[in-house]
């Protein structure tokens, strides 16, 4: 089994260091009528209920997000509920093909990984975990795979519940105009892969250095991706010779 690289913190605001992703529910396993799944749509606020399955359901339970046009994926947040948490959340994505209809049964999915959850003891079933997994992929589709909950006091009715959901990346658009999408620095790892077309010295220089920076001082998403910017524009700035 395939771990995605994720970070939990507890009781911290939804960060949002890149765009944030709209999404709608193409298809869900259940929802307790008290929490439904709609409550995962609006951005969240100190008023969100979230979302949380039937009481006594069966596991596991899925949710389907669907992306109006292909988007690049690169992070997925969580904000668990603080008692009626999942074991273990699994991740697939897919993509239609060209000319293919987004549709849930026609499209073939592709397991990312899989992320496991704190049962919560230690902070007493106070804090909400927030879990941040970072992912790199061109998708229209997102299938949320949650596993059977933790056993405790306070969920006598051994139900999963969500807080908040929020994607983020990039819109890409119907037929991928804006081209392959740059990597996502918090995912770096080894050498940068050179394109079919040799960069110029200069673009290079430039990303040897978001490659350096990445993989030597492994900062925090968020100074990841302002390292990932300013690298952009300085290579920008080399390549029209704008050296102010």
């Amino acid at each position: 089994a395939q771990a995605i690289l994720a970070q939990g913190k507890h009781g911290a605001p939804l960060m949002s260091s890149v765009p944030r992703l709209k999404y709608s529910i193409a298809r869900f396993t259940s929802e307790d009528p008290e929490f439904p799944v709609s409550g995962l749509l609006a951005p969240h606020n100190s008023q969100s209920k979230g979302w949380q399955t039937a009481r006594f359901c069966d596991f596991p339970q899925e949710i389907f997000l669907h992306f109006e046009t292909p988007v690049h994926l690169r992070k997925v947040e969580f904000l668990s509920h603080q008692s009626k948490i999942a074991t273990k959340i699994e991740l697939f994505t897919a993509l239609p093909n060209e000319g293919q209809e987004c549709l849930i049964d026609n499209l073939s999915f592709k397991r990312l990984g899989y992320l496991s959850l704190d049962n919560n003891e230690r902070s007493k079933f106070e804090a909400r975990e927030l879990k941040s997994v970072y992912v790199d992929v061109v998708a229209q589709c997102l299938r949320i795979l949650f596993h059977k909950c933790h056993v405790n006091k306070y969920n006598i009715v051994n139900q999963v519940g969500l807080i908040a959901l929020k994607c983020m990346g990039e819109v890409l658009g119907p037929d991928l105009a804006l081209g392959q999408p740059q990597p996502n620095p918090a995912l770096a790892r080894g050498p940068v892969a050179v394109p079919a077309k040799a960069p110029s010295p200069a673009a290079q220089t430039a990303q040897d250095a978001a490659q350096d920076a990445s993989d030597e001082m492994r900062f925090d998403a968020r100074t990841l991706e302002r390292i990932r910017a300013l690298t952009t524009a300085k290579q920008h700035a080399v390549e029209a010779e704008d050296y102010e």
